[in-house]
């Protein structure tokens, strides 16, 4: 008796796709941006990275952090809205004898965590009476310092942020040769010196004008200070624009926020409390009432109001990241995400204000720090923003209140204001600033000190 067989199911048989929901369960899906760890790639070098996985909050937002012996990892999904992306990654699981092929969504509706990756020391030099030996048994040593390794491996190896916290840390320290009654420094005056008189001698010959020294300085400050201006422009509103002392990317995310807010809502619309509520909540409308009141006064209805929504919304995050520095201008974090999350500002937004006016701080101190010159430059984006929110006459009546919301006293506000090229003058009935934009474009002249 022959023994019966079960048919065999032809290659071309079809297959079954199924698509899971979302759930807790959902694989977890990383990536390594800057390399794979050398433990992967080789079998010997040391343990695999080992990872952990942790809510932001109770309801939204994942960690990933990890770390093998040499470097440790971390990335962020914020889960707000699912940060707005347009793709999402799934896992494909095929049974070949079953013929089924299942769509498993990647955790966080399907985000690819880019993991962030930081050495934990790079070598541990040989010290003595605070001077590195030379010959301390490290391997390459030339004399090279500790400094100028760690300098040389970002530059070969490093993200360009990384480059640039280091370029800013350079750029902090002292160097001798540049005090105040160095001999460097005073044949470099001089030459320099020499250097401005030629030029006027030769402009004056071709007809030109005379530099100034003094002026070509106070330029260079106030470009420092101020944000993209244009010096020719013919109409106020032309002098500063939104998008370009915002930053594309942040600008995009902003965008974003107020589109989603905004739509459902009747095209026709005279009362903005609910808008305003979506935007900021109850809480923080309460606490920004200049902002509210701002926002309150925009005209949805009309081809500009979405525009001085998204401007007003970003004076709003800028603000609450100003007053969550406080008098130390300090925020603690143990990366650039925990910092951004501890103000809940969206990442893109953040990311811009902690890179523009932000610096690593060194030690053992974690976090970011905005020194005074960076935070007067904030102050000042954030006044020219929020008189921009009012619209193309780049006016405002009274400007008492947002100095009260970023916690200043109004003659530092009005300072900067001015020096931005606004004129601020006291009106006599309410003892309030009033702000207005002209052109051509004008800045004050520095004051004098008195002896």
């Amino acid at each position: 008796m022959s023994e019966r067989r079960s048919p065999k199911k032809r290659k071309d048989a079809p297959i079954a796709v199924s698509v899971s929901e979302p759930s807790s369960t959902d694989p977890v899906l990383i990536s390594f941006p800057r390399g794979l760890p050398i433990s992967i790639i080789e079998e010997d070098e040391g343990d695999l990275p080992k990872f952990k996985c942790r809510r932001l909050n109770s309801k939204r937002g994942l960690v990933v952090t990890g770390e093998d012996d040499t470097c440790t990892y971390s990335a962020t999904a914020e889960g707000r809205g699912h940060d707005g992306r347009l793709t999402k990654t799934y896992v494909c699981v095929l049974d070949k004898k079953a013929r089924t092929l299942k769509l498993v969504p990647a955790a966080e509706k399907g985000t690819i965590f880019a993991l962030n990756q930081t050495v934990k020391e790079y070598y541990t030099p040989n010290v003595k009476h605070g001077t590195r030996l030379v010959g301390d048994g490290n391997v390459g040593d030339s004399g090279t310092s500790a400094t100028d390794r760690v300098k040389m491996l970002v530059e070969s190896f490093g993200s360009k942020k990384k480059q640039k916290v280091m370029k800013s840390r350079a750029a902090n320290r002292v160097n001798i040769n540049a005090v105040v009654g160095a001999g460097t420094l005073m044949a470099a005056s001089v030459a320099k010196q020499e250097g401005i008189s030629e030029a006027n001698r030769k402009g004056m010959e071709e007809g030109g004008e005379q530099v100034n020294p003094s002026d070509a300085a106070l330029d260079a400050a106030r470009r420092n200070l101020l944000p993209p201006f244009n010096e020719k422009a013919e109409k106020p509103f032309e002098v500063y624009d939104a998008e370009t002392i915002i930053g594309t990317s942040a600008w995009t995310r902003v965008s974003r926020i107020v589109t989603k807010k905004v739509v459902g809502e009747s095209e026709q619309m005279n009362n903005t409390d609910d808008l305003i509520l979506k935007l900021m909540g109850k809480i923080n409308a309460d606490k920004f009432p200049s902002i509210r009141t701002l926002m309150g006064s925009i005209n949805m209805s009309k081809t500009s109001g979405t525009y001085k929504m998204k401007v007003a919304f970003y004076v709003y995050l800028a603000t609450k990241f100003n007053n969550m520095l406080g008098n130390r201008g300090e925020i603690r974090g143990k990366t650039l995400d925990d910092c951004i999350h501890s103000c809940h500002l969206p990442h893109d937004v953040g990311y811009k204000l902690f890179e523009t006016f932000g610096t690593a701080m060194q030690g053992d101190r974690e976090g970011y720090q905005v020194s005074k010159p960076k935070r007067d430059s904030l102050l000042v984006q954030i006044l020219i923003l929020y008189v921009m929110a009012h619209g193309k006459r780049m006016k405002v009546s009274n400007l008492g209140p947002i100095f009260k919301d970023l916690n200043i006293r109004a003659k530092e506000g009005v300072e900067r204001l001015r020096q931005a090229g606004f004129e601020c003058k006291k009106s006599n009935s309410t003892g309030e600033y009033d702000a207005c934009l002209n052109v051509p474009l004008t800045f004050p002249r520095p004051k004098l000190a008195r002896r």
